[in-house]
């Protein structure tokens, strides 16, 4: 009767997380030596929302950081990172948010970051994965990148950015190069990768 029992628990949980798969886009394992992240994608308001990029660049060089960094213009909760995908992208990149301080590693605070991978997504989209709700300070400087190692995925620069009103305004694109300081580059509506974020 006891292992009956037991019979019948596993097979609702793993009916719950086939529902649960199905429903979230990613995968998860029980019983097994693996294990996966589910992946989900998150609703909400995206940051960025023109232009899509219209060129790649070959990724030649190792960047621990690739982005753009905006000043707060409101108190938006952020729900979710995200990366551009593609074509031929198949990585998986940690897209990160920072509050700035001075620029380096160690000072700035890390309010987020997600495994965003690009084998499951669509090409020509951003594909997002939900983080752990944070509330943005208006006035407060932060930037948001992704990792870029080299000779793996495409990126671009976007520019003349049109974003969500009430979230904050991009000023600098922004990279990060192994441990070093939060390096600025091209002042203006400018990002790299791109990277994006979500607001609910």
């Amino acid at each position: 009767m006891r292992q009956a029992t037991l019979t019948i628990a596993i097979l609702l949980l793993a009916s719950l997380l086939a529902f649960a798969q199905s429903r979230l886009g990613g995968t998860a394992t029980i019983g097994g030596t693996s294990k996966q992240t589910v992946n989900v994608v998150s609703s909400g308001t995206p940051y960025i929302l023109t232009p899509d990029p219209t060129g790649e660049s070959p990724n030649g060089t190792a960047f621990s950081g690739l982005g753009c960094h905006f000043t707060a213009t409101g108190t938006p909760t952020v729900n979710a990172l995200g990366r551009w995908k593609f074509t031929g992208d198949t990585f998986t990149h940690t897209v990160s948010f920072y509050q700035y301080v001075d620029g380096s590693p160690g000072n700035d605070i890390l309010l987020a970051s997600a495994s965003v991978s690009m084998s499951t997504s669509t090409v020509g989209q951003y594909n997002y994965v939900a983080v752990t709700p944070f509330t943005l300070t208006n006035g407060t400087n932060y930037y948001i990148l992704s990792d870029e190692p080299a000779n793996t995925d495409s990126w671009a620069e976007i520019t003349g950015i049109t974003v969500t009103a009430g979230i904050g305004d991009i000023t600098f694109a922004v990279y990060r190069i192994a441990s070093g300081t939060l390096q600025f580059n091209d002042a203006g509506t400018k990002c790299y990768v791109p990277v994006n974020f979500k607001i609910q």
